[in-house]
């Protein structure tokens, strides 16, 4: 997972709560915590955009809250490439489990 995401110096207050609400994700997702995923899953989404709704459009503003953005994407880049993993490991053991079964129900068959 991604741990290494440096915050820039010039974050907006709205910049921080993205931030700590996609490092809450990770953290839940880390935990399997399901219900708390789907709700910071939520709340992030929300925020994201009420975020892009308010930006200051000068650039020096724009570059700031976009640069956030990103880091926050990065962030939960990571929690998907863990899933993802997670997901390839969990169908590899029910493939190796449906194919004992069916090695144990041809040994009975005989």
């Amino acid at each position: 997972m991604m741990t290494d995401i440096i915050v820039p110096e010039d974050i907006s207050p709205n910049g921080e709560r993205l931030i700590h609400l996609a490092g809450e994700l990770c953290q839940a997702s880390r935990a399997h915590d399901v219900r708390r995923v789907a709700e910071l899953d939520h709340a992030l989404r929300a925020h994201a955009l009420a975020m892009v709704g308010a930006m200051t459009w000068s650039e020096e503003a724009a570059e700031a809250d976009i640069r956030v953005l990103g880091h926050a994407i990065a962030m939960l880049r990571g929690i998907a490439e863990d899933l993802e993993k997670d997901r390839q490991a969990l169908e590899a053991g029910r493939a190796r489990e449906r194919r004992l079964r069916l090695v144990y129900s041809r040994a009975e068959a005989e």
